[in-house]
C-alpha cells in the first residue's frame, strides 16, 4: 500500500492544529512524485509538541531548504525520540536513487536531524532499504555533531566559572 502526500498536505494539516496532540505518526510508503522532503519533519517538530515517535515517507532528490539555510532562529529542543525514514524508490523495482545517497546529503540530513531533533535516540533513528551504508554514515555524524554541541556546553560553564 502507498499514499501519496506531499510536504504541502502535512504544512496543511500542521497548520489547522488537527495534530497538536499527536503523539504518534506512521505513513507508508508514497509513490514517486508525491512525498514529502525534510520541510515536513520541520513542519511536525513545529506544530506537534507531544510528537515522540514517526515514520514517514521521505524523498530526498526533492530540493529541501531546511538544511542548508542558517540558523537564525534558536535551536529546537523538540523530543521526537524515534524515527523511521521511508527512502522513496521511484523506479518501482525497489533500487533506490544514488542521488539521495551521497555523502553530501548524509551531512545534511544528520545535521537537520541533530539540529532539529537533539532528543532523537541514535539507535532508534532508522533507514530503509539497501542504503545500510550510507544510514551507518548518518548515525555517525549525528553522534559527532552531539559531541562538539557537548563540548562546546562544557567549555562555556568552564569558562563561565
Amino acid at each position: 500500500m502507498s499514499l501519496a502526500v506531499t510536504d504541502a498536505d502535512i504544512s496543511d494539516l500542521c497548520a489547522r492544529g488537527n495534530w497538536a496532540n499527536l503523539r504518534d505518526l506512521w505513513l507508508p510508503p508514497s509513490v514517486d512524485g508525491e512525498s514529502p522532503s525534510l520541510a515536513s519533519l520541520h513542519n511536525l517538530a513545529s506544530h506537534c509538541p507531544k510528537l515522540r515517535s514517526v515514520g514517514i515517507p521521505i524523498d530526498f532528490r526533492l530540493d529541501f531548504d531546511s538544511p542548508k539555510k542558517p540558523r537564525h532562529r534558536p535551536r529546537r529542543k523538540h523530543k521526537l525520540e524515534h524515527l523511521t525514514i521511508f527512502k522513496l524508490s521511484p523506479s518501482g523495482n525497489g533500487r533506490h536513487e544514488e542521488s539521495g545517497t551521497t555523502i553530501r546529503t548524509a551531512i545534511a540530513v544528520a545535521r537537520f536531524l541533530e539540529y532539529h531533533f537533539p532528543f532523537l535516540r541514535s539507535g532508534l533513528l532508522k533507514g530503509d532499504g539497501p542504503n545500510s551504508e550510507w544510514w551507518t554514515t548518518v548515525h555517525l555524524l549525528i553522534a559527532e555533531y552531539q559531541s562538539i554541541r557537548a563540548e562546546e556546553r562544557q567549555e562555556a560553564k568552564i569558562s563561565g566559572d
